[in-house]
């Protein structure tokens, strides 16, 4: 409250808003699919029971700002946009693209990590997509792949300095499924209860 104010021009500031918002697939379908002829008629290829819950990356180019408002964006907000560019989903070659090139990609930092302590960490391309595919069905977008690493690798990191026995550690389509899937996890609880 006792802030002063300080006025910022907006000549030169470009703003970029992004989102999945997600199901806004229902609110295209409904828009497109709205031309049903008489009471044998029926619905075009937009059809909203069938096809929006299928084939998002089919209704998401037809996007425009009439389907942000209906979504719940206000007017006057979608009004300032002059520009909806939709993008579509990721495939599982691009997700294990974003996992393995980019400068910061996480499976480099991971792998930096594990040399601050001496030891090589390495991927199968099996693991690789095995994780891609676990993204693609959780249907969370790469926004979640540090979580699956994390969940992934969190054991043998925090053992990485107590372990002498080996420098090279290769995560392989097993450790994964061990791992990351529900009757890997369930398979792993079934065994720690045994043994305790």
């Amino acid at each position: 409250p006792e802030q002063s104010y300080i006025q910022v021009s907006t000549d030169n500031i470009l703003f970029i808003c992004g989102g999945t918002f997600s199901g806004i697939e229902h609110f295209i379908a409904r828009r497109l699919g709205q031309k049903v002829i008489g009471f044998g008629g029926t619905a075009n290829e937009f059809d909203t029971e069938t096809t929006a819950l299928k084939n998002r990356d089919l209704l998401i180019p037809h996007l425009d700002q009439k389907d942000l408002i209906d979504f719940g964006l206000i007017p006057e907000f979608v009004g300032r946009l002059p520009v909806i560019a939709p993008m579509l989903s990721l495939t599982k070659e691009e997700i294990i693209q974003v996992m393995t090139q980019p400068k910061n990609a996480l499976v480099k930092q991971y792998q930096a990590y594990f040399d601050m302590d001496g030891c090589k960490l390495e991927f199968t391309d099996e693991a690789l997509a095995d994780i891609a595919a676990i993204v693609l069905e959780r249907e969370t977008g790469v926004r979640a792949l540090r979580a699956l690493f994390e969940e992934l690798l969190l054991e043998l990191r925090y053992d990485l300095p107590n372990r002498k026995d080996s420098n090279r550690f290769v995560i392989t389509r097993e450790i994964v499924t061990a791992r990351l899937t529900p009757t890997g996890k369930r398979k792993g609880l079934k065994d720690r209860q045994k043994t305790a």
